[in-house]
């Protein structure tokens, strides 16, 4: 159980910081696309009506692993992340663009103002083994997401990223561009949204804190899962340039911002 004294400053306080920036990128989210339902749709109608406009990223994993199994394209990981090869990569592109369009739709359902955003992330290139997962998420277009702040609509952003040219798609992970984000914009609030809720330990229990000097040993440690141990790399990037990250998940949403108690996992300094 975390409290907001974890953040170094009081539940006053902490209200106070975030509803004084509201106006701004108070909030930055990132979610799977298992985390796009109608409760965090709730969640977000919640902030909204608090002159609150988040940022909301998100992947479309599951979704990606549904289309590409219709087209009978077989997917692997390495450490987690997904080998995007140029016969996928038109099927996830469609999957996570369909993924952005239909949460985005939930949002208006609630008329709540929101705007989908496609391929602001920049990609350095093909990897050697991720293939068109890409090389590195180097920089991030801004007109469209500053657009869409200026009009107080909360910016629904896909993962997906394009080249410097701006003419080939590719598929980073979505927890790399959150992290370029994050570098970039500099918000008072990170959240990683999961299933999981937080870092699990050995004997699965959500992990309450993880200061940046531990991150490596329990990246490294036997019982965490492939896919949490690139969300706590770019964890760590963040919670260097910001004031942390809260790993938790969408019943634990509101409780992080506007209550005394709440689960997740908390990477600080």
């Amino acid at each position: 159980m975390i409290t907001h004294t974890d953040f170094g400053i009081t539940e006053e306080e902490f209200k106070e910081k975030v509803l004084r920036y509201s106006n701004r990128h108070s909030i930055a989210i990132k979610a799977g696309g298992e985390s796009l339902t109608d409760e965090l749709t709730g969640a977000l109608l919640s902030l909204y009506e608090k002159e609150i406009i988040p940022i909301v990223i998100h992947s479309a994993g599951k979704q990606i692993d549904d289309a590409l199994e219709t087209a009978g394209i077989q997917t692997e990981k390495i450490e987690g992340k997904r080998v995007t090869t140029k016969e996928a990569l038109e099927v996830i592109v469609n999957a996570v663009s369909k993924t952005n369009t239909d949460f985005t739709k939930m949002l208006h359902e609630k008329n709540i103002p929101s705007d989908g955003i496609h391929g602001i992330f920049v990609v350095d290139g093909i990897h050697e083994k991720l293939l068109y997962s890409g090389n590195l998420v180097i920089d991030l277009k801004r007109e469209q997401l500053n657009a869409t702040l200026e009009k107080k609509r909360i910016p629904v952003i896909s993962s997906i990223g394009i080249n410097k040219d701006g003419l080939q798609f590719f598929n980073p992970n979505a927890d790399e561009t959150f992290a370029l984000f994050a570098v970039r914009y500099t918000p008072n609030v990170c959240i990683m949204l999961t299933l999981s809720g937080g870092v699990m330990n050995r004997q699965g229990k959500i992990i309450p804190h993880i200061p940046v000097s531990e991150i490596d040993s329990v990246i490294n440690a036997e019982y965490v899962n492939g896919g949490m141990k690139p969300k706590l790399q770019y964890a760590k990037q963040i919670a260097e340039y910001c004031k942390g990250v809260l790993i938790t998940d969408v019943p634990n949403l509101l409780p992080a911002l506007f209550s005394t108690e709440f689960n997740g996992t908390y990477i600080h300094k």
